[in-house]
């Protein structure tokens, strides 16, 4: 025991091999939505890699579950072992991963309907009593830097 704090130093090669990584996904989604814009249906799957001996899971499609009222959602998510490192989180959970799919699909579905993507309320309804996104995202650009800390 050295009894005192010491220094570990890794080049960018071991940053990547030894302390963990975000684990590589795979996802598909489908999406139904009415003319106007509300959802009628969501599919998320994923695929992610974790190590043979021993299991991480990333819950990268939970997001499509209850980010948005659709009276239908399915999800699936598996794990597929590989001879590598075990992933860890990084920079936030996996649900970065999963909402970053479910917002490109989305975008992409508001652009065929030919409706904004943010500013429709209609389209973007949180389940329950929760506050859309579109007037979310508008209090929170009326804040000042100060107060959205």
């Amino acid at each position: 025991m050295l009894k005192r704090p010491v220094k570990l130093t890794l080049t960018r090669e071991q940053m990547f091999t030894l302390v963990g990584y975000r684990p590589l996904t795979i996802q598909k989604i489908g999406l139904g939505a009415s003319a106007d814009g509300k959802l009628v249906g969501i599919t998320h799957e994923s695929h992610s890699q974790t190590a043979v001996y021993e299991e991480f899971t990333e819950n990268a499609v939970n997001v499509s579950r209850f980010l948005y009222a659709s009276p239908n959602a399915n999800t699936r998510y598996k794990v597929v072992p590989l001879n590598v490192g075990v992933p860890a989180p990084m920079r936030g959970p996996g649900e970065a991963t999963g909402s970053f799919a479910l917002e490109s699909a989305l975008d992409e579905l508001s652009y065929k309907l030919g409706i904004d993507p943010i500013s429709d309320v209609q389209f973007r309804v949180f389940p329950g009593d929760l506050l859309p996104v579109a007037l979310y995202m508008s209090l929170m650009s009326e804040r000042t830097p100060q107060e959205s800390r």
